[in-house]
């Protein structure tokens, strides 16, 4: 009598910025008869995640992931018997749970350089700009507030203010 092969269902816990390439999981199926395994995914995250190895029991990320997409991905995972005797390969079906955790990526400002003209003698207060950027992680992570370094010394760099907002304008003279 040959029995299936067991394969359990696994949750684990990786990174949103997890190379790729990357192994994740090793998979381990017990067969009484010890005979040898191949893996395959049925369904889930193909695009994300594969299996490699000789038996395709390691499974890896595809793909770059990114958590506000979607914060878990649950793989339909087969083994299968590779029989030669010819017998009926049996197999067995576990899901595998993948979930990630959050990384605080950079926000990223909506244009790549802003160009500002102001006007000499311009009246205190006047707007010149509305700078704004994105941050695309979740919660609180998401929150921008703006300040500014002058990168070149400059000889009054009072003439100017940047509020947290993102508002540029001129300076009230003391």
């Amino acid at each position: 009598m040959n029995d299936k092969p067991v394969l359990n269902d696994t949750t684990i816990t990786i990174r949103e910025n997890t190379p790729v390439d990357s192994v994740i999981l090793q998979l381990i199926a017990s067969d009484v008869e010890n005979d040898k395994l191949i893996y395959s995914i049925d369904s889930g995250a193909t695009t994300l995640f594969g299996l490699t190895g000789s038996v395709k029991d390691s499974l890896y990320v595809k793909a770059k992931l990114d958590f506000e997409t979607a914060q878990q991905h649950v793989l339909k995972v087969v083994v299968t018997e590779d029989r030669t005797d010819g017998q009926t390969a049996l197999k067995d079906t576990a899901y595998v749970t993948i979930k990630l955790i959050d990384e605080n990526e950079p926000p990223k400002f909506d244009k790549d350089e802003y160009k500002i003209l102001a006007v000499e003698h311009s009246k205190r207060d006047s707007l010149l700009e509305t700078i704004s950027a994105t941050d695309v992680d979740a919660a609180d992570q998401g929150k921008i507030t703006y300040s500014y370094k002058f990168i070149t010394p400059a000889k009054d760099d009072s003439a100017f203010y940047l509020l947290p907002s993102g508002v540029i304008s001129t300076r009230n003279p003391d």
